[in-house]
């Protein structure tokens, strides 16, 4: 008996049951496969032209992770993310987390529009007049 529980306790005893028999599986011995030899074409060299990319961050509510996050979904571009739609915006960022659903895109394919046209100098006045992207 337990003095702490008020129970019995209880052991199993296992040395009585019978031992199982390991088996050994055999594994057949591989026969040697001869190798055919391939002369190598020459490969030719590909000149890897990435697709450009903008510096999203330059937009006003957009850093470094919300730009990567944009590039991988692909509006890595000014130009592609001035034709995108807000609502696909709002759904990339809550798809990408909660952490990002609290960011309003709103501004966003505008700021890009001037950006993509090389508006330096009215995104500048846009962006004094926005807060956070808003």
């Amino acid at each position: 008996p337990s003095p702490y529980f008020g129970i019995d306790n209880s052991v199993v005893d296992l040395s009585a049951l019978p031992e199982k028999k390991k088996t050994v599986k055999k594994v057949a011995a591989k026969k040697p496969v001869a190798k055919k030899t391939v002369a190598k074409k020459p490969v030719a060299k590909k000149t890897a032209t990435k697709a450009k990319k903008d510096d999203l961050k330059k937009i006003e509510g957009i850093g470094p992770k919300i730009a990567s996050i944009l590039t991988d979904n692909g509006y890595g571009t000014f130009s592609a993310l001035s034709k995108a739609s807000v609502k696909s915006l709002e759904e990339i960022l809550k798809a990408a987390g909660p952490r990002y659903t609290m960011h309003k895109p709103g501004t966003w394919p505008k700021q890009a529009k001037l950006a993509a046209s090389g508006d330096w100098d009215k995104l500048k006045t846009l962006q004094d007049k926005l807060d956070g992207g808003k």
